[in-house]
């Protein structure tokens, strides 16, 4: 994983720094997870790809710790009970990326549509002692959609950027994609 991030944001690898963090107000933000449903739509719309989420625009490793904080304060990381340092150390690592895991599908079936989960595969990795998440990116064979207040928007990655298309520009590329 390391030698993909070391290659940089291109057409096929995004990163994203935080998922439910905001780091320029440096507050907790929910919205947050809508960039990542973007990046990911945007990778299926295109060719599909890598979407690393605990890296930052330039590549450094910044890791999931704020993420895990969000989630356990909404009730989707649960504590573990068990005597010793090292188990209860290891059960709450994989609490959280389970959790994480969850979040991610749950975002991905509500904001994209359930069955574009089936397009994407998460994994995590801890290096250099933080926590990254890994998803990897499948490209679909139809068009994918953000649904976002009543409308649906539509996202290609182009480079190192996921962009929206206006109504005529997706269904053009949507047509000569299809071809």
């Amino acid at each position: 994983m390391l030698n993909l991030i070391q290659k940089g944001e291109s057409h096929h690898i995004c990163f994203q720094p935080k998922l439910l963090w905001d780091l320029k107000k440096n507050i907790p933000d929910e919205a947050q997870a809508l960039v990542t449903a973007k990046a990911m739509a945007g990778l299926m719309n295109t060719n599909g790809g890598h979407l690393f989420i605990g890296v930052d625009d330039e590549g450094r490793l910044i890791g999931l710790e704020e993420d895990y904080q969000i989630l356990k304060s909404m009730g989707w990381c649960y504590s573990s009970s068990m005597n010793t340092i090292l188990q209860e150390t290891f059960l709450s690592k994989l609490s959280c990326w389970e959790s994480f895991l969850q979040y991610v599908m749950h975002m991905v079936a509500t904001i994209l549509n359930a069955g574009h989960c089936l397009l994407v595969n998460v994994d995590f990795c801890d290096i250099e002692g933080k926590d990254l998440c890994h998803i990897q990116v499948k490209r679909s064979t139809s068009p994918v959609y953000v649904h976002l207040n009543d409308r649906a928007h539509f996202f290609m990655r182009k480079g190192n950027v996921t962009k929206e298309l206006e109504v005529r520009e997706a269904l053009d590329y949507i047509e000569k994609r299809l071809k």
